[in-house]
């Protein structure tokens, strides 16, 4: 993946700092609490992103079988890797997308 693309542990804690912050949380919110207010947010916009893949389907374009396996197969690994990170809360393994072989 391109260091772009990459977000640091530290990168990605400033974000859910900057989100809390614009949120009204304070830092007497609990772990759980930031979780809760946090995880909601990300599930939207996920879910929005994914549905907007979906839209890549319609006649507008045109696409090869191969390049929808590989799409599919990337998101479906990137869901594992997440929940493999929930599951043992840190092993993960960076997962790069790419129509080029």
């Amino acid at each position: 993946m391109t260091e772009e693309n990459v977000l640091e542990d530290n990168e990605i804690n400033e974000i859910d700092d900057i989100e809390s912050e614009e949120d009204g949380n304070s830092n007497t919110k609990s772990k759980s609490e930031k979780f809760k207010e946090i995880a909601p947010k990300r599930m939207r916009e996920a879910i929005k992103k994914i549905r907007l893949i979906g839209n890549l389907s319609s006649k507008s374009y045109e696409f090869e079988p191969k390049q929808v396996a590989k799409m599919m197969e990337t998101l479906e690994l990137e869901v594992s890797n997440v929940r493999k990170l929930f599951e043992s809360m840190g092993a993960k393994e960076e997962v790069e997308f790419s129509f080029d072989d």
